[in-house]
């Protein structure tokens, strides 16, 4: 790789408008390891470039896979979400189970008094709604690993198949518009 001080702003916007996959790793490679704090925002903005002109979709068959990744990403960063909904969910069925287990011996202990007062202090319905909150996440996180897995096999351009994140989140195509949106429905 040349070295940050032989690459020059020329240089950078030369690799961007190749439109090549490899001309737009050259310049992440440099922007990565660039220590030249005048050339970072240039970096950046070629990289930029270089990406849209790497990955634009020109045929149909690049659309698909276009979009196909598009998709891939989307659904990526919903698990993302989805484990972040995960773990919380988890520590407050944990304390469910520990409240419930608290709860049902306490009610074998107490007086017949007490019973009738106490138990509803604990909501069996509350917890299994809980549990089932927790259930639908865990079966989405499922059915999006295999659904993820597959659909990385789908892939018929190499090219699209290990694009950087930054292709989905910065390229545009033409959003279909439905015919259909903002009519009332009979």
């Amino acid at each position: 790789m040349t070295g940050a001080r032989e690459v020059t702003e020329t240089q950078l916007m030369g690799w961007a408008h190749e439109g090549t996959v490899e001309s737009a790793r050259k310049i992440k490679e440099f922007r990565d390891t660039n220590e030249d704090d005048e050339l970072e925002a240039y970096a950046e903005l070629a990289y930029g470039e270089a990406i849209y002109f790497a990955y634009s979709p020109d045929n149909d068959e690049e659309e698909r896979d276009f979009l196909l990744g598009r998709m891939i990403h989307e659904a990526e960063g919903r698990m993302c979400d989805l484990f972040v909904k995960k773990f919380p969910l988890q520590r407050k069925q944990l304390e469910g189970d520990i409240e419930r287990a608290i709860h049902t011996k306490l009610m074998k202990q107490v007086s017949k008094e007490e019973k009738d007062e106490w138990q509803y202090n604990f909501s069996e319905d509350y917890y299994t709604w809980e549990r089932g909150r927790l259930q639908i996440v865990e079966d989405e996180i499922a059915y999006l690993e295999v659904w993820l897995k597959q659909a990385k096999q789908m892939f018929a351009l190499e090219k699209y198949r290990d694009a950087p994140q930054e292709v989905y989140e910065n390229i545009h195509s033409d959003d279909v518009i439905d015919p259909f949106e903002g009519e009332e429905e009979n």
